[in-house]
């Protein structure tokens, strides 16, 4: 009988091979038929590019301010008087390229944050940032992205019987929203609407989130992009206002596995936003008391919204979907 345990008549086990993001290096093959140790990705990046984000945007604002000062000059009085720098701002955002200036510079470091690191990264890609397909059906997504509507309707609601009315930081970005018209009627769209439903998804679901649910848990990798994505609205209505809708978006990432559906919601519910600032209505949250119409919308939205979450509360991707094996 020949000795299975001879080493002569042993053939020695292929290594098994891993991702190089997963796989603890080793110096020798494996011993005795044991697969390599996976080592659990980093997220150290991840947390340093949160860190590099508040300096980057603030240096954003003051070159922004600089450029403003350049394509339309304060006169002199300005300067002698602190309070009209408020007035000539105010003046600034009424023209088109106010919009953009309030809003392309915070989205192009965004984009910077994310995209660079990712690109670095022995991760591919589109998979670092999140941007794979549904592990849902795509109708399902659907209700998804008509139920973040739904989640924001009553929020504004509530943010317009908590606040009396809107901070200034609001007015003037609906001010903004409201001033281009006819053939410039497209820019509030896309620099409110498009750009910043994907520049923002792809650094705090994409980039951060993805990695922080390799490692933490559930509530600590949804809660912390979720919270950095409403304090970078800064104004504390705002933050307010922004808080619900951006646990939704990170759950909704979570659960159907992809962060291409907190892109769709957030250029949706951005988008909406944008209608209705250049709606006749008042584009605050009192503009839901307008009369049954948009009552009517808003139950029908919010249903959307319970069965959308109940439907992916029960069947969406859970935890073990992210990390290593």
């Amino acid at each position: 009988m020949k000795d299975v345990n001879a080493g002569s008549e042993a053939e020695p086990a292929e290594p098994a091979v891993l991702p190089p993001e997963f796989t603890q290096e080793v110096a020798s093959p494996e011993v005795g038929g044991l697969r390599q140790t996976p080592r659990p990705p980093r997220i150290w990046p991840a947390l340093t590019t949160l860190g590099i984000l508040i300096p980057a945007l603030l240096g954003a604002s003051a070159a922004t301010l600089m450029v403003a000062m350049m394509l339309a000059p304060p006169r002199s009085e300005v300067f002698l008087d602190p309070t009209r720098i408020a007035g000539w701002l105010q003046e600034l955002l009424r023209q088109p390229i106010g919009l953009a200036l309030i809003t392309l510079p915070t989205q192009l470091i965004l984009l910077g944050i994310a995209l660079l690191p990712a690109m670095l990264s022995p991760t591919p890609f589109a998979e670092r940032l999140g941007l794979v397909p549904f592990r849902v059906p795509r109708w399902l997504v659907a209700l998804v992205v008509v139920g973040t509507i739904g989640l924001t309707l009553p929020v504004d609601l509530l943010a317009g019987l908590i606040v009396s009315e809107p901070s200034k930081h609001l007015q003037q970005l609906v001010g903004a929203i409201r001033a281009p018209a006819g053939g410039l009627a497209w820019m509030p769209y896309v620099f409110v609407g498009i750009l910043p439903g994907c520049a923002e998804e792809l650094f705090f679901r994409g980039y951060l989130q993805s990695r922080l649910l390799t490692r933490w848990r559930p509530l600590l990798a949804l809660g912390l992009p979720a919270l950095a994505f409403a304090l970078v609205h800064t104004d504390p209505t705002h933050i307010l206002m922004t808080l619900a809708p951006a646990a939704w978006l990170s759950w909704v990432a979570y659960r159907t596995g992809s962060v291409w559906t907190s892109i769709l919601c957030h250029i949706a519910n951005n988008c909406f936003g944008v209608a209705l600032a250049r709606s006749n209505a008042d584009p605050t949250a009192s503009s839901l008391e307008a009369g049954p119409l948009m009552l009517g919308a808003l139950g029908a939205t919010t249903l959307v919204t319970v069965i959308s979450a109940a439907l992916l509360w029960r069947c969406g991707c859970s935890l073990a979907d992210y990390r290593p094996t």
